[in-house]
């Protein structure tokens, strides 16, 4: 039988929005277990609910380059601090400068 922890995190996923405020309330969670670490049980509950719905076999990776929409291409950006696109080459092959930031976080068995 699921923890009722779980199912009130599964019943809070559903609404829209649901699932970046699920995100947020673990980082709150994270930042209160410094001081708090009775709460290590309902981290373990969202570890377990966000790792089975943020598995592998549910991500697309696509490599960025200048065929990607703007948004993202905005974003990657943003999260480099560029003020510009400077480093970045047209090409149909992205070179390491265009990768993503978090494709460094990947395993590299699964690095392209």
């Amino acid at each position: 039988m699921e923890p009722r922890r779980q199912e009130l995190l599964r019943m809070l996923n559903h609404p829209p929005g649901g699932t970046i405020q699920l995100v947020r309330m673990r980082q709150d969670l994270l930042r209160m277990m410094r001081s708090e670490p009775d709460l290590a049980p309902l981290d373990s509950d969202f570890c377990h609910l966000l790792t089975s719905w943020f598995n592998r076999g549910f991500l697309v990776m696509r490599r960025i380059d200048w065929n990607s929409p703007a948004a993202i291409l905005e974003k990657d950006r943003r999260l480099r601090g560029r003020t510009s696109n400077q480093g970045l080459e047209r090409s149909s092959t992205p070179s390491r400068a265009v990768r993503p930031p978090l494709l460094r976080l990947l395993p590299s068995r699964d690095r392209r």
